[in-house]
């Protein structure tokens, strides 16, 4: 078995735990216009090239809440060789999404994204907050998981990592 395909099931197993589920889509996520904290506009197909956890949260989402600084610090384990964290908030106003990063971090968030009409609740089948995919370099989605997780515990950093080295 090639060491890629060992990386793919080990990181399954250390999902397991988690509520997967196969979203339908082809390869790729569909068309969402997001706007990062300072208003520019991006997209996930953007960040192509490279491993993302991609997080999906709220400000009212105690389990979100929780696992922000997990996420935070997977996303400082990752740069800038093994891919990114992004968080994007879905439903709430920019301001406050401005002052909960205000207020609980001190420079050590995730990279955070706004869908402030919720686009993403419909276009992406979200079932629960906290909910989190797992993309390849190529923007496959190789996993679905709803609900708080320690996205910086050492195997699951090792697994994430593992996913962004070609050689693999």
């Amino acid at each position: 078995m090639g060491t890629r395909v060992h990386t793919l099931l080990s990181l399954t197993l250390l999902l397991i735990t988690a509520i997967i589920s196969p979203f339908g889509y082809a390869q790729s996520l569909p068309v969402i216009a997001y706007k990062t904290l300072e208003g520019e506009p991006v997209t996930i197909s953007q960040s192509s090239g490279e491993v993302r956890v991609i997080n999906f949260w709220a400000t009212w989402c105690p389990p979100c809440i929780r696992e922000m600084p997990a996420l935070g610090r997977l996303n400082n384990e990752l740069k800038p060789n093994h891919g990114r964290v992004i968080a994007i908030n879905v439903g709430d106003e920019a301001e406050a999404v401005e002052a909960f990063v205000l207020e609980n971090f001190e420079g050590k968030e995730p990279e955070i994204w706004l869908d402030e009409p919720g686009e993403s609740f419909s276009k992406l089948r979200i079932e629960g907050l906290p909910m989190t995919l797992l993309l390849d370099r190529d923007g496959n989605i190789l996993d679905k998981v709803i609900g708080e997780r320690h996205w910086d515990s050492p195997k699951m950093v090792r697994a994430i990592k593992a996913l962004s080295d070609p050689e693999q």
